[in-house]
């Protein structure tokens, strides 16, 4: 997981591309370490961690490709193959290919043809394409012990400053709208269709969660949240089993067009609301 040293804010909290990448890979029996690369200190820590391995892989953010270069050019003086995904090998895959010491570029999700790549290396290209689960059911949950921490710090996140432990989990990939802040990346690495995970698997790992570390809140990292209302109603229905105040992103046309359904979110526990607003003007904004 491609982070700063020490990270703090956004850089505390989970990777879930690294972490259930490697939650699959682990559970189809290969051979895998995982590095949370905020647990550092230094790049001296860095590269002892890096030694050894015949393969680094790792899921990068174009806000950390300067972090992510420095992991490759430390692979490569120790002899390892590299891989890089992530949102950057979808959004801007040319600058990656252009590198000749990164060995494998790879687009899309990785929990079905990252295992199979460990397996059968040399079938697959230098540019790979991943498969999308079509049951997002069926994938593992993300054991959060591989993590500097098992919770989030959502400290000066949380209105008013009040929750300070965060469990984050996703129900959903990909989203139905077009909007240009996210599009086309969001769908060139989800694809166009809205896959959302059943009620029940969501609310059984947030139970899990719950009983396994505690935390004060949830997040649902989802890119909107508020999305159909069947699922809204039963998700509304089996929440108090968790019991957490989650925070959750809501477009604001569906928060007019669901006033019932918000009022029994809130009801449930939906205490933090993140809308998203665009305009080209600014008097607009």
């Amino acid at each position: 997981a491609i982070y700063n040293y020490n990270g703090q804010g956004l850089d505390a909290w989970h990777d879930h591309g690294a972490g259930m990448t490697y939650c699959s890979a682990k559970a189809a029996r290969c051979d895998v370490h995982f590095l949370d690369m905020k647990a550092l200190k230094n790049e001296e820590e860095l590269r002892e961690k890096l030694k050894g391995y015949d393969l680094i892989s790792f899921g990068l953010k174009s806000s950390y490709y300067s972090i992510g270069m420095r992991v490759v050019k430390i692979a490569k003086e120790y002899g390892s193959k590299v891989m890089v995904g992530g949102y950057h090998a979808t959004a801007a895959p040319h600058e990656l290919i252009n590198n000749p010491d990164i060995d494998y570029v790879f687009k899309g999700e990785s929990e079905i043809t990252f295992p199979q790549f460990l397996e059968w290396p040399e079938s697959f290209d230098r540019v790979i394409v991943g498969e999308k689960p079509k049951d997002l059911d069926a994938l593992p949950w993300i054991d959060r012990t591989i993590y500097r921490e098992p919770t989030e710090n959502c400290k000066g996140w949380w209105y008013g400053g009040k929750l300070g432990k965060m469990i984050s989990v996703l129900s959903a990939r990909g989203c139905p709208y077009k909007c240009k802040f996210c599009q086309p990346l969001e769908e060139n690495h989800f694809g166009k269709v809205l896959r959302r995970r059943s009620v029940d698997s969501l609310i059984a790992e947030l139970v899990q969660l719950k009983s396994l570390h505690n935390p004060d809140c949830v997040m649902i990292h989802d890119d909107t949240f508020l999305l159909q209302p069947s699922w809204i109603e039963e998700f509304i229905e089996k929440y108090p089993k968790v019991g957490l105040p989650f925070w959750a992103s809501g477009r604001a046309d569906g928060i007019c067009k669901y006033p019932h359904l918000v009022d029994k979110l809130v009801k449930v526990g939906w205490d933090l609301v993140s809308v998203g607003f665009e305009s080209g003007s600014q008097r607009i904004l």
